[in-house]
């Protein structure tokens, strides 16, 4: 039988940086700084230890090996960093290296195929070489730079991490190779034409984050590149724009917003600017100092028919910009926070900011005159630090550091609503939520673990789970029905938000129908009705038995929400004791008949059986009175078993009992005897 999992066989460590690592027959090696090692595998062995043999290097002590494919059973072709081809032979005991004639271009990456070796140049183009033509030379005579004979005698810490433009060359097919550049894209090569087909790439490069307005997606980059992500998600180029160069660190693009036909930019330093697009290109219209430090956020509207811009910074400022008649001026400056400035949010002409200090400033706009004044309302404090916040369905969500989630009602004041604590279902453990999007009657988050979350949002169960990134997320936001997520490395996913195989029926949400127990928050497709009528008339398990045993894992999972008609809960705010009583009490081998409750009315994540599991059925006794004799003489059967000591102990309780239970009897028994005893005198008396 066929296990599924991943089990360590060996393992060892190396003592240096490994660049590449080839599997070959039962070898494998590594190659790194300065080291080169074989290491000999036999799955046989029972040994936990990998054991391996170092190359000697000799004149190429000092050498970055960064890349090697395989010639032959016993033949493999490596690289450095420094433009060296190197044969490494494995046929004796003593793996040796000889230096080769290589092209004469500069190059970073090879493959093998039918006698003839492909090399990844410096810029970017594809050689190649016959086997015929790799002739062996002495090590010393190499051409190269005397920069990189320096180099190579002594390499500095930045050779240690090479730099490629082709990062990767594979011999895919008989006439194509596929390519990874440092452009972060995946390419086809033709081997005869060298014609170039793009499959894959990332949105932007070194991608610096993510603003989304008005259904419109920016996507930017650190070093100043903005692209728009269009209704298709294809990535359009919008503007480069050239940040002035920093003096001590280089300096980078930190927010953007886009409003109107304007995008506004900050920076590191704290530098605003304004571009305006004019006969299809950007111009920059204004730029100001706005921040001593980073700006972290910017936000732009219009309140009462004037066009504002409040940015936020680490400098703990908030500044507020309008424009006037064309010009952009400085309208007020807050220095209310004493903390980092996380997040800015305009809603309704009021302006909610979270700080790292754990505190909300709520700021109403009016205006007066041809401008427009700030009024300070009120500061919420939180019991941790605030992740992120967002308003929804006139809600005030903050994720907090403590792994909970506040959420205010600020229809007409600012009340505190409740408390939620998102669980995983599979752990029971609470989760951080780093950023979060509602769509329906679900809260859909990323959480601190890469992971994308599904949640009731009213009680707090996970609906589903999906992984995906391989670095954390820096954007969310729906696509008409389908979810977007953007990772720091610039890969966009996609996500269907609806379940394949189940057409939702909206009749069978209005009339009464079983509802399935808390398995549904683990799976994410319901089981067939044939299956629940079986384990339904299966026996209850212990509960002890049932917290015990290891969650199923979750299937690879197409779709991120259940079925419409499953979705019918609603609950309070859950925590981990009553998520464990509610493992106790319910069964997934048991489906709660709850026929008689309205779907209009709530009903609570904790399912409440309102039918007992089937149970042996006792004769019932036809009196009080037969069962307690039939108790009394369990009990006397029972007494049988004691000892002696035991057994006086017992009998003198018994006693006490009867002696309590006949008392009254006593009583009548003396006062007859003392009337029989009246009448027998007088009748002694009268016969004298």
């Amino acid at each position: 039988m066929l296990s599924m999992g991943v089990s360590l066989v060996c393992s060892n460590r190396c003592s240096s940086v490994v660049n590449r690592l080839l599997w070959h027959e039962n070898m494998i090696i590594t190659l790194g700084l300065r080291i080169i090692k074989v290491w000999k595998f036999d799955h046989d062995a029972k040994t936990n230890v990998l054991r391996g043999k170092n190359v000697i290097l000799g004149n190429l002590i000092n050498s970055n090996f960064i890349d090697a494919c395989v010639l032959n059973d016993d033949e493999i072709l490596v690289i450095t960093n420094v433009n060296q081809l190197i044969l490494l032979k494995l046929n004796s005991d003593v793996p040796k290296l000889y230096s080769l004639q290589g092209p004469e271009q500069e190059f970073g990456s090879l493959d093998y195929d039918q006698e003839k070796v492909w090399f990844g140049t410096s810029d970017y183009k594809i050689t190649s070489l016959e086997i015929s033509e790799l002739k062996q030379i002495e090590t010393a005579s190499r051409s190269a730079s005397p920069s990189r004979r320096v180099s190579l005698l002594s390499p500095s810490k930045e050779l240690s991490i090479p730099v490629k433009p082709i990062i990767k060359v594979v011999n895919f097919s008989t006439d194509k190779l596929l390519v990874l550049n440092d452009d972060e894209q995946i390419k086809f090569i033709d081997k005869k034409s060298n014609a170039e087909i793009v499959l894959t790439q990332s949105i932007i490069k070194d991608l610096g984050g993510v603003s989304v307005h008005s259904n419109e997606f920016l996507a930017f980059s650190k070093q100043g590149m903005i692209k728009k992500i269009d209704k298709d998600l294809n990535v359009k180029d919008l503007l480069s724009f050239k940040l002035p160069s920093g003096t001590i660190l280089a300096n980078s693009m930190t927010a953007v917003e886009q409003f109107n036909d304007k995008l506004i930019i900050g920076d590191k330093y704290g530098g605003l600017y304004i571009s305006k697009l004019e006969n299809e290109e950007y111009t920059t219209i204004f730029q100001t100092k706005a921040h001593s430090s980073s700006i972290n956020e910017i936000i732009a509207f219009t309140f009462e028919e004037i066009e504002m811009i409040c940015s936020i910074g680490r400098d703990r400022m908030i500044q507020f910009f309008r424009n006037y008649q064309g010009k952009y001026e400085l309208v007020e400056t807050v220095p209310i926070h004493q903390g980092n400035l996380l997040k800015v949010i305009h809603h309704e002409g009021i302006i909610y900011v979270c700080s790292s200090d754990r505190t909300i400033s709520v700021h109403s706009l009016y205006k007066s005159e041809d401008s427009v004044q700030m009024t300070h309302d009120k500061v919420i404090t939180l019991k941790a630090t605030p992740i992120t916040m967002n308003i929804l369905d006139d809600e005030l969500i903050v994720s907090q550091s403590d792994k909970t989630v506040q959420i205010y009602n600020i229809s007409e004041e600012i009340e505190f609503s409740r408390m939620v604590r998102f669980i995983n279902s599979q752990t029971n453990e609470f989760i951080q939520i780093e950023n979060f999007i509602k769509y329906e009657q679900y809260l859909i988050g990323w959480a601190s673990d890469k992971s994308l979350r599904v949640f009731n949002y009213n009680g707090g169960s996970e609906i589903s789970v999906v992984w995906g990134h391989s670095d954390s997320i820096v954007g969310l936001f729906m696509h008409g029905t389908k979810l977007v997520s953007i990772g720091s490395d610039g890969c966009l996913f996609t996500w269907s938000l609806q379940a394949p195989a189940v057409t939702p029926q909206r009749s069978e949400i209005e009339t009464p129908s079983p509802i399935i127990n808390k398995q549904v928050s683990r799976k994410i497709l319901p089981k067939s009705q044939e299956k629940l009528a079986s384990e339904r008339r299966s026996p209850v398990r212990s509960p002890e038995r049932r917290l015990s045993e290891k969650p199923s894992p979750l299937k690879p999972a197409k779709t991120l929400l259940p079925p419409a008609k499953i979705i019918t809960r609603r609950s309070s705010t859950p925590n981990l004791s009553a998520r464990l009583t509610a493992a106790s009490i319910s069964t997934p081998k048991l489906q709660s008949p709850l026929k008689s409750i309205s779907p209009n009315k709530p009903v609570l994540s904790t399912p409440v059986l309102t039918k007992k599991p089937p149970h042996v059925v006792v004769n019932e006794v036809t009196s009080p009175v037969d069962g307690i004799l039939n108790r009394l003489e369990d009990i006397n059967k029972k007494v049988n078993l004691l000892s002696s000591g035991d057994r006086k102990i017992v009998g003198d309780k018994l006693v006490q009992m009867l002696e309590s239970i006949n008392q009254p009897h006593h009583q009548d028994m003396l006062e007859k005897y003392s009337d029989l005893l009246v009448d027998m005198v007088e009748k002694k008396l009268n016969m004298k």
